[in-house]
């Protein structure tokens, strides 16, 4: 059930989740680094797939998912969820070197 779930998500969902958690690093008493963001991102990625999930679906269909939920925002002009992957990408690079 999970998979169909992560196969037909909300976009404007989705998109407003990403910046979400991206924002939740900024109330951390000690704001990580550009690393230690990776590392929390991917952790929380494997605590998924090592969950149910893992169960139901590899790693790789996952990002397989994910791009097309990419392409489908760009067909059906959801500008949010592109807006929403920019903003991940400026606040992982934003830290760049620090």
């Amino acid at each position: 059930m999970l998979y169909v779930q992560f196969t037909n998500p909300d976009l404007d969902k989705v998109a407003k989740g990403m910046m979400a958690v991206m924002e939740c690093f900024d109330v951390l008493p000690q704001r990580p680094n550009r690393g230690e963001k990776c590392a929390i991102l991917a952790a929380c990625f494997k605590a998924m797939m090592d969950g149910d999930m893992g169960d139901e679906i590899s790693p790789g269909a996952a990002l397989d998912i994910v791009s097309t939920m990419e392409k489908e925002a760009k067909r059906t002009k959801i500008p949010e969820f592109g807006a929403a992957v920019n903003y991940v990408k400026r606040e992982l690079t934003s830290l760049r070197g620090a």
